[in-house]
């Protein structure tokens, strides 16, 4: 084709009559995308590298690589991957030619020549297994080099022609130019890659590498001498290539020889290309065709030559495998000519006749036949020739040491080429053991027919040692009995009789034999195959020409009873299979004479059976009775004679009776059950039942012993009972329960046990030890003491560990079980209760039955406790001891005004406070509301005690922040020394405490020590406290009235209840001396509320007796008013002595009112609210204030006595009054004076 207007691709720009068409391949989808990607890109990179081949001038390749590309592709990852050749394929033709609708049709040829190449291949030439044999390898090379080829040929140069490429004139050499390309990649490229692709990983040793290391430089140095244009061209020089390729087929597998080839023809392309070699002349096309037939031919060659060669050793390595099957088999495999010539012996053959393979090879094969039996090789031979084969034919043959094997032989015709018989393959198989196992199983066998058919030991006894000798070979048998267990042991039974032996005499060679095995009790088989003295036989057997003597102990019920001895003139093999044989026998006749024992037994059983206490019946398979003892039908109300024939349902009660023909269970079983009596009553019974069988164990009858169990059927509901009390009382009780052993293996425990300890369940306690519970191993020890000592614990209070590893006080009890048998373990059983909370309770009781609730510091029990050790110390010592009594000033106005809650507080830091200033030894005790003791031990004089008081109340003096409140309290301080003011406690304490009430006359915030006026004031005033205590019980309070009068009418409108007291030792007692007192022990609740009581039923009492309805004025204290229940205390009053509310009036200190009003005025309310007056006590000397007069219920004003008694000599006093009483009288409000 000449270049016209078109643009050709660059592969081809000018086509010409010889120039190569691109050729191209199909393809499958790979098993990924990477794999799709990957052939794609091969693909193209060799397409690209391939236009690279081209020739100058000609611009075709010699080989086309994308060709054998896409054919190995398709051979190797399938069919589906066809998108990948035909994407790579128009991406490389696109490129080069530049037109889409050209480049498709040529990227379609190039697809079905590879999917027809390897259609055809895996078709007609074994697909990747192509080339393993040559005629594969030829087919090979003309489907897929000469015949799929013409597929992207015809494509290719069809699509270039109508895309304008080219002309239809040079059609045909550009079509055999193109096919030609793609044949070289076809025969040279697709199988390097299929070989490869097949099998990638190279397995040569350091032999074969070096080896083939040699073969690459050899091909690589001939390569450039022929195609690199060190030798002179010739074509004929071409052929010098062949012998590296021969020798790379003949030393390696077909992948080598083709990596070989293609080695080759990269080098004779690159010296063609360059212009060297023989195949370089004047015409492009002249040198193309030479060096693509080149390649063609050494291709085909080197793998058709390395695929015989492979071929071949295959076929040497499977006969190598054969020959070394048949040597191995523990069958002899022989070969013989016709006329017996031994050809061929196996190691198999050499174990079993003992011939070696030199001994026996060329000799006759009836070296094997016995002389005492006609060679049947003959007749073996005979039938081969008639074309019949020889299968399991059963017959004996001679070892080389004379011994006789049985052998299983099958024999096979051997054909040479023409068909001819030339020869026959024997297979012989040992089976002399099973043969000798057969002999042994029928004569054992047979001597079970023996026993079975004799019913005495002499009549067995002759008939079995003939049927033992007959079947095993023994010339003589012997049984050997003993009187006793130790003999002497004498021949009882021989076969044959002596007389059948020539009227032999004497000892019996077996004699000596039997004696040993009856006195080691093992069988033995004596001969001489070693030469040993213990296996000789004994002088008497060598005389009479025994080889071989064996004897067995025969046992019966476990005991020795017998020998059975038996000697033969022919040595047995098989000592093992042999002795085992004649022990079974042994063990048959031991049975067989304990069975002969047992029938004598049984008739004296007989008459046991009739006159034991235990019911008896024996019935046929019908269960009619055929047999019942006497006890039997006495248990059911019955005789003997009555059952006799009768069915055994006479025995069951009618519900219980089995349906008609139900068949009876033939087995051994027991059972409890009720049977019936005659006279209809029904009782439990306990039945043990058993089928009494024929010798070949077909069942003749039942046999049933029948027991009553009423007695225990009671005994056990009882246990049952007991049982289950126990279980519920076990799983249900609120203490834990267990049991465990004395090493401390928890054994059972309840739930109750697992949450004691604080586990979830009793499973998770049971896979623990006893000893992780116990916080001390000592406690679990001395427990374990105790218990092997006095075998129980009760009441035994300790710490055990729970789970979380926090403590849990328990209360055990433990009893031991001692071990009923040897080797069993003590058992310990136990419950434990939860104490926990009851100890901390008792804690807590015990904690505050010695300290102060509220600030924790010890009490007045406490103190007592700790204050004789210490006086003791005191004494010994010499050291002196203090002690300080201390009360807050005024701490009553803050509980009063700011109430409990922040006095609360202040006693709380006050104790604080006091616990800073005294060392650790001291003690700070609080005795009251705001009393506090301090005992100070070895303080001996008044300076150290006043300086610890001094720094008592410079740190009291501190201010105080109780809840947000400043409060700035003080204290007084008394102090006794000892031994100065006192030798005892009560001493030392009532002096303390007077000299604290002398620090508070003398002005409060300070310190006194005792003296002796300081300590008559404190006796006179515990004495009067003690006394105060008793009056109001003893009828010594009592109630005077004062009469309040109206000034304008001068008439009594009310009166005020005045408290007396009347001692009998002191006389009267004025309410200035005991109401304070009352007031600080708190007995003015109770003294005040007997007053309002009295006062209400006095002023009742009047007007029953016709007086005028009077008010009765009753004071009430701070401490009274703040009572919770003082309003329904009130009402009960009232309610009990009938006084109208309006009669009742109660009279408040100014100071009280005032003193924490949001928690007065309510009160103040709710009393008003009865109906009930208030009045104002003292009013002028407190507060006045007059916005808090305003908010109260008040309806009188009382003025206070020092400002009345005062108006006639002070105008001031008057004038206060006068201005009293207008206020009061303003505010609606009367006045009492």
């Amino acid at each position: 084709m000449s270049a016209a207007s078109r643009r050709p691709p660059p592969r081809y720009p000018q086509q010409r009559e010889t120039d190569v068409a691109p050729p191209r391949s199909p393809g499958r989808l790979g098993p990924s995308a990477a794999t799709w990607a990957a052939v794609f890109v091969v693909y193209v990179i060799a397409g690209k590298l391939g236009l690279t081949l081209a020739f100058v001038h000609a611009s075709a390749t010699p080989v086309w690589p994308p060709t054998g590309i896409a054919l190995a592709a398709f051979m190797l990852l399938g069919f589906r991957i066809w998108p990948a050749i035909v994407a790579g394929a128009f991406l490389v033709n696109l490129t080069t030619a530049g037109s889409a609708l050209t480049s498709v049709g040529i990227a379609l040829g190039n697809t079905l020549e590879g999917l027809c190449g390897a259609w055809l291949v895996k078709r007609f030439a074994g697909g990747p297994r192509a080339f393993e044999r040559p005629a594969d390898v030829f087919r090979f090379a003309a489907l897929a080099g000469l015949g799929s080829t013409t597929v992207s040929a015809a494509f290719g140069v069809t699509s270039l022609t109508l895309g304008g490429f080219a002309s239809w004139a040079d059609y045909p050499a550009i079509w055999r130019t193109w096919w030609l390309g793609d044949m070289g990649g076809a025969v040279v490229v697709a199988p390097l890659l299929i070989l490869w692709g097949a099998d990638p990983r190279p397995r040569w040793g350091r032999g074969p590498a070096l080896e083939l290391a040699l073969l690459t430089a050899c091909l690589v140095l001939t390569g450039f001498a022929i195609f690199g244009g060190v030798l002179p061209a010739g074509h004929p020089l071409s052929f010098l290539a062949i012998p590296p390729l021969l020798w790379a087929a003949f030393r390696f597998r077909p992948r080598e020889a083709a990596t070989a080839t293609a080695l080759v023809s990269g080098i004779a392309i690159w010296g063609a290309l360059h212009g060297f070699g023989p195949f370089v002349s004047e015409s492009p096309n002249q040198s193309l065709l030479l060096l693509q037939a080149f390649m063609g031919v050494m291709s085909v060659t080197g793998l058709a030559v390395a695929a015989a060669v492979s071929q071949r050793r295959r076929a040497e390595e499977a006969v190598s495998r054969a020959a070394a099957i048949v040597d191995s088999s523990q069958d002899a495999i022989i070969g013989k000519t016709l006329d017996g010539t031994i050809v061929s012996w196996n190691h198999g053959a050499q174990r079993l006749y003992g011939y070696s393979a030199e001994e026996a090879v060329g000799r006759n094969v009836s070296i094997l036949a016995p002389r005492d039996r006609p060679d049947e090789t003959p007749q073996i031979l005979e039938k081969l020739r008639r074309g019949e084969r020889v299968e399991h034919f059963e017959t004996v043959r001679a070892r080389q040491d004379g011994r006789k094997v049985t052998i299983s032989l099958t024999v096979s015709p051997i054909h040479d080429a023409s068909g001819k018989l030339a020869g026959a393959s024997a297979i012989a198989r040992d089976i002399t053991q099973r043969k000798r196992a057969e002999a042994h199983l029928a004569t054992q066998s047979a001597v079970t027919r023996v026993l079975t058919e004799s019913t005495a030991l002499r009549d067995a006894a002759p008939r079995l040692l003939e049927t033992v000798c007959g079947g095993l070979g023994w010339d003589v048998g012997e049984l050997w009995r003993a009187e006793a267990d130790t003999g002497p042991l004498r021949c009882e039974t021989r076969w044959p009789p002596p007389a059948d032996r020539s009227g032999a005499s004497g000892p019996s060679p077996a004699s000596a034999l039997a004696a040993r095995v009856f006195g080691s009790g093992r069988p033995l088989l004596v001969g001489d195959p070693s030469g040993d003295s213990r296996s000789r036989p004994p002088a008497a057997v060598t005389e009479e020409g025994v080889q071989e003597t064996a004897a067995v102990p025969v046992r019966a019920g476990g005991r020795l009873v017998g020998v059975l001895a038996f000697y033969g003139r022919e040595a047995h093999r098989s000592t093992r299979g042999l002795l085992e044989t004649l022990g079974d026998i042994g063990s048959r006749l031991g049975q067989f004479i304990e069975r002969e024992q047992a029938l004598v037994g049984l008739r004296r059983l007989e008459k046991a059976v009739e006159t034991i206490e235990m019911g008896v019946t024996i019935t046929d398979m019908t269960g009619r009775i055929l047999y019942t003892n006497p006890a039997e039908a006495e248990l059911h109300g019955y005789r003997v004679q009555d059952l006799i024939g009768q069915h055994v349902s006479v025995f069951m009660p009618a519900a219980w009776r089995p349906a008609a023909g139900q068949p009876t269970a033939v087995r051994s079983w027991r059972r409890e059950t009720v049977n019936l009596r005659r006279d209809g009553t029904i009782f439990p019974v306990q039945l043990l039942s058993d089928a009494v069988t024929d010798i070949d164990g077909t069942p003749l009858g039942i046999v049933t012993c029948c027991e009553e169990i009423t007695e225990r059927k009671r005994a056990e509901q009882a246990l049952r009972s007991s049982e289950a009390r126990y279980r519920l009382l076990f799983e249900r009780n609120l203490a834990g329960v267990y049991r465990a052993t004395i090493a401390g293996r928890i054994l059972e425990c309840n739930d109750a046990f697992a949450r004691v300890l604080g586990y979830p369940s009793r499973e998770e306690v049971l896979s623990r030890a006893a000893g992780d519970l116990y916080f001390r191993p000592e406690d679990r020890e001395r427990s374990i003491a105790h218990l092997k000592e006095k075998g129980a614990l009760t009441n035994f209070e300790l710490q055990m560990r729970r789970k979380d590893g926090t403590t849990v006080w328990v209360l055990e009890n433990q009893t031991l079980l001692r071990a009923q048998k040897s080797g069993e373990e003590d058992l310990v059983e136990g419950t434990l209760i939860d104490i926990t909370d009851r100890k901390l309770a008792a804690e807590r009781v015990e904690f505050h039955a010695y300290h102060d609730s509220l600030t924790g510091l010890p009490n007045r029990i406490h103190l007592r406790e700790r204050m004789h050790p210490a006086l003791a110390q005191a004494r010994r010592s010499g050291r002196g001891l203090a002690v300080m009594f201390l009360d807050l000033d005024h701490f009553k106005v803050v509980n009063d005004t700011l109430g409990h809650p922040v006095g609360d507080r202040l006693l709380q830091e006050v104790a604080s406070r006091l616990r800073e200033c005294v060392r650790e030894d001291d003690m700070v005790a609080r005795v009251g509301g705001d009393e506090f003791i301090l005992l100070l031990p070895s303080v001996r004089h008044a300076e150290g005690a006043a300086r610890i008081a001094r720094k008592l109340l410079d740190r009291i003096e501190d201010v105080f922040d109780a809840d947000g409140h400043e409060l700035s309290v003080t204290t007084s301080v008394g102090i006794a020394l000892f031994p100065q003011h006192g030798e005892d406690e009560e001493t030392l304490l009532r002096n303390a405490d007077a000299a604290m009430y002398r620090a508070k006359e003398l002005g409060r915030n300070g310190y006194q020590f005792c003296d002796s006026a300081t300590g008559r004031l404190a006796f006179d005033r515990m004495d009067l406290q003690e006394r105060l205590g008793h009056a109001l019980d003893r009828g010594e309070i009592s109630l005077a009235y004062q009469p309040q009068v109206e000034l304008r009418s001068g008439r009594i409108v009310g009166v005020e209840a005045l408290l007396r007291w009347h001692d009998p030792q002191r006389g009267s007692i004025p309410p200035a001396e005991f109401v304070p007192l009352a007031e600080d022990t708190g007995l003015i609740v109770r003294l005040g509320e007997w007053t309002l009581e009295q006062a209400c039923r006095h002023a009742r009492a009047w007007q029953s007796q016709g007086l005028p309805a009077l008010r009765v004025a009753v004071n009430v204290s701070v401490r009274q008013l703040w009572q919770p229940d003082l309003k329904k205390s009130i009402g009960r009053i009232l309610e009990q002595t009938s006084l109208d509310p309006r009669h009742l009036d109660l009279e408040i200190t100014e100071t009280t009112a005032m003193q924490n009003f949001d928690l007065t005025a309510p009160i103040l309310r709710d009393i008003a609210a009865m109906g009930v007056a208030i009045t104002i006590d003292d009013f002028g000397t407190g507060y006045s204030s007059l916005s808090y007069l305003k908010r109260l219920p008040v309806q009188r004003l009382k003025i206070d006595r020092s400002l009345v008694a005062g108006v006639d000599r002070d105008r001031r006093d008057l004038a206060i009054v006068k201005a009293v009483v207008r206020l009061a009288h303003s505010l609606g409000l009367t006045v009492v004076a």
